[in-house]
């Protein structure tokens, strides 16, 4: 009877640590929602691309009932669907999502985050508890829920953490794979699912894997008493690389297109000097507290010491890695594709670190610690960490470490012994208190935003719908199937476009990031893409211009519904691309205003200016080169740039004229919008005056200020000399567009969707030429009897069907390798 009841007592000690990392989770979720009064996604990046694009993709699955598609219509002006694969593409995640249409994808992706977050910590525990007590396990698998970087994203950029489960179980068959001769089988798997994830990660992970593998090498020539080092290491690298080469063939499908859409472009952020790579400076903000960091506690250094101290080769090395990217900045920047430098990619080291942790616990309690020569290490880390800090992390790093020496103290040589290991649990407070600062958790959506949007039914998707809605308007994702944007957010979308929005329609450039391609105010703009449809929120300051013939048809409680006839169509055909931006402009000379000033402030000044009547409306043109002299971090080896991590929001400019704002991203920012221009395009109702600039702080220069003037009815001129074609809204699906009309000889077909590699077109089935515009957009031109046509135009996603035919080998290399070793096993 006592033997069983034992046995009862194990399972269930065995069973509450799940329960307790499942709490733990939870507890912070409620925590940061408020008891659910928000929900756990922030505002931005969540709600408008890592919510928004999957709900895209899933729309164009229902559509078209292709898990893979080629392009997407509806947003950007009509883009190559992988400029959105970072979002999910391919994610396990984000196709399971496909089976419950009932379900909204805010609300699945909440739930999918939080269970990718319990399911990891469940497995880091789990894979722990083979070789460490109870505590010790439980207590790493806690710090590594509740890092401060892993936590916040769960919220935050769910494509940072989704992999994370599958990226443990490649990492543990590997393992299995090296250590008890398992088949690679599993590695190849799981991997290849943590790389449909999100590809951006693929290359931190396959770096982690090659550090683990070491590390499984050296510790494997440990385990055999002097086996030769270099072969061990060797051997799992090998067989690492083997692995590596299946998984890159099954993920070419996914990488292989999404690679083509990164060819000839440049980013949008700063230039990184070679200094700030290669000179070691120590900067303790990679390691915890930082949101983009490990997220550890101080508890780190300690191990960090103990691993260098500690004997043998493995640990030693692991404790070494986690040291180079905290004084080099190259594995980082490399990890990062050479884009930037940004500690997100230090994600896939979780789990070695937790595997640190729980090493230095178990031996802890064991009594196994050299404590004399650990000290000798970490006060000389402790103080280093201690000076590098930011002095906003300065303290808190004082504070974790003086109740992490207590803890341990109490824990291994107080009067308690007993409960020893319990005490050692102690140690996840500082992270739990970190994971629940609302100053980390950005500013979250409320409970049900966005669920009152508008549903017009006078829209017809034959045109483009524009939203003025404040900051968080809509930017990636349509209210219905019906609207078709001309905006986009995306870290890459087509350079084209990208080109036309920023530097040849005139736009004024709201946001910091130049990725973000918002519904600007501009009436050459909507002209342009055919933006017929406008939906406000029905606040004045949101309302277009009804003198540009946007006039009020219909709505529905706040929202309004606004309708201008006079716009592009999609597709037009004229004698030549009307560029409707480009007009002669009449120079306006305005009395007061110089070619240049200075402005220095920490509030907001206002200025009026007075211009000349007119008799007729007209649209003023307001343009000047922005100099920007907000103070920079000292670039003293670089630091600054490490430092680019911080979202340093106080150096922009930001610069009203008539309620239409320009902004330049802080000199400190990691992302730059590359303003350097500003250009408003205002419209200007005849009799008006008055010229409203509202200048905000900062210390900057107002150069080569020009202001021009064009009456306002030769845009609708332009707008009316082209001969519009029927979009067919009915049949044009996926990646094919068809349209009706008639063309005349001579004539070329243009329209508003941008250029890009891929697309070819027919007339009446007979292939014609297709070409990019001066605007970037796609044209047709060829050889056609003047009368009634049809026109198909098609988009294949450049590297896709080469990528499709490659993965198809990996597959059936997986095949082998499983069919391999079945018939090893049963021989």
């Amino acid at each position: 009877m006592q033997k069983n009841k034992d046995v009862s007592t194990e399972k269930i000690s065995e069973f509450v640590p799940y329960i307790v990392i499942i709490f733990a989770a939870l507890a912070v979720m409620l925590w940061i929602t408020r008891g659910g009064r928000m929900l756990y996604g922030a505002l931005g990046d969540w709600s408008e691309q890592h919510t928004a694009i999957p709900e895209l993709l899933r729309r164009e699955f229902y559509k078209t009932g292709k898990l893979i598609p080629d392009f997407i219509y509806s947003a950007g002006g009509g883009q190559n669907a992988f400029y959105f694969a970072y979002y999910g593409i391919l994610s396990p995640w984000v196709l399971l999502s496909y089976l419950f249409p009932f379900l909204g994808m805010r609300t699945y992706l909440i739930i999918a985050a939080v269970c990718a977050q319990i399911v990891s910590a469940c497995l880091i525990y789990q894979w722990l508890r083979r070789s460490y007590r109870i505590m010790p396990a439980l207590t790493a698998a806690l710090l590594f829920c509740l890092a401060a970087g892993f936590s916040h994203h769960v919220h935050y950029h769910i494509m940072f953490v989704l992999y994370m489960p599958f990226f443990i179980m490649a990492l543990r068959s590997f393992e299995g794979q090296i250590e008890r001769g398992r088949s690679a089988a599993g590695f190849i798997i799981w991997m290849s699912l943590a790389v449909f994830c999100c590809y951006f990660f693929a290359v931190a992970e396959f770096i982690a894997a090659g550090v683990f593998a070491i590390f499984l090498g050296l510790r494997q020539t440990e385990s055999d008493h002097g086996g030769r080092v270099i072969k061990g290491v060797i051997s799992a690298v090998f067989k690492l690389i083997l692995d590596a080469v299946v998984v890159v063939m099954i993920t070419s499908v996914l990488w292989l297109p999404s690679i083509y859409t990164l060819l000839g472009r440049s980013g949008g952020h700063r230039t990184v000097s070679f200094s700030s790579l290669v000179i070691p400076v120590f900067h303790g903000e990679y390691m915890m507290y930082e949101v983009d960091s490990f997220g550890a506690t101080a508890l780190l250094v300690v191990v960090l010491a103990y691993m260098l101290i500690k004997i043998g080769r493995s640990w030693k090395w692991l404790g070494a890695v986690f040291l180079i990217v905290s004084f080099f900045a190259l594995p980082i920047y490399v990890m990062n594709g050479g884009m930037y430098i940004h500690g997100k990619v230090l994600f896939p080291f979780l789990p070695m670190m937790s595997l640190m942790e729980a090493q230095f616990l178990d031996d802890a309690l064991s009594r196994k610690v050299p404590w004399k020569k650990l000290l000798c290490a970490a006060i000389p880390m402790t103080v280093i960490f201690f000076v590098t800090f930011g002095s906003d992390k300065r303290w808190i790093f004082l504070k974790d470490s003086c109740f992490t020496a207590i803890v341990l103290l109490i824990a291994l040589y107080g009067p308690a012994k007993k409960y020893r290991e319990i005490l050692i649990s102690l140690l996840i407070i500082p992270a739990l208190l970190v994971s629940c600062d609302l100053k980390n958790t950005g500013k979250l959506a409320p409970a049900g935003w966005g669920d009152d949007l508008p549903e017009f039914s006078q829209i017809s998707g034959e045109y483009r719908t524009g939203y003025y809605m404040g900051k968080h308007t809509p930017v990636n994702l349509p209210i219905t199937d019906r609207e078709n944007l001309a905006t986009i957010y995306s870290s890459v979308s087509n350079w084209n476009y990208n080109v036309y929005y920023h530097k040849l329609s005139g736009n004024e450039i709201r946001f910091r990031n130049s990725a973000t391609l918002c519904q600007p105010y501009n009436p050459y703009f909507n002209a342009q893409m055919g933006v017929h449809y406008i939906i406000t929120d029905g606040k004045k300051k949101h309302e277009p211009e009804p003198e540009l013939n946007y006039k009020l048809i219909d709505k529905q409680g706040k929202y309004c519904l606004y309708e201008n006839k006079d716009v592009l169509p999609v597709i037009y055909t004229a004698g030549s691309e009307p560029d409707l931006n480009d007009e002669k402009r009449k120079p306006l000379k305005v009395p007061g205003l110089g070619t240049s000033f200075n402005v220095s402030t920490n509030g907001t000044e206002r200025k009026t200016l007075y211009i000349n009547p007119s008799d007729h409306d007209r649209i003023i043109r307001v343009s000047f080169k922005m100099i920007n002299h907000n103070k920079r971090y000292r670039k003293w080896f670089g630091i600054w740039e490490r430092r680019g991590m911080l979202r340093d929001h106080r150096g922009d400019v930001r610069i009203l004229v008539d309620n239409v704002m320009n902004a330049r991203t802080s000199p400190n920012a990691i992302y730059d919008n590359w303003n350097k221009v500003f250009s408003y395009s205002i419209y200007f109702p005849a009799h008006e005056t008055r010229l409203r600039w509202e200048l905000r702080h900062g210390d900057y220069e107002l150069d080569n200020i020009k202001l021009t003037e064009v009456p306002a009815n030769t845009l609708v001129k332009k707008v009316k000399s082209v001969q519009p074609l029927n979009f067919d809204t009915k049949r044009s699906k996926g990646n094919v567009i068809i349209a009706d009309g008639s063309l005349s000889n001579g004539q070329d077909i243009f329209t508003s969707i941008p250029y890009d590699k891929g697309f070819s077109a027919a007339v009446d089935g007979k292939p014609v030429s297709v070409q990019k515009t001066k605007l970037g957009f796609l044209s047709l031109s060829g050889d056609w009897d003047t009368g009634k046509h049809r026109i198909v135009i098609t988009y294949q996603a450049p590297g896709k069907r080469t990528g499709m035919i490659i993965s198809l080998a990996g597959l059936i290399m997986l095949a082998g390798i499983v069919l391999f070793r079945r018939k090893k096993r049963v021989q």
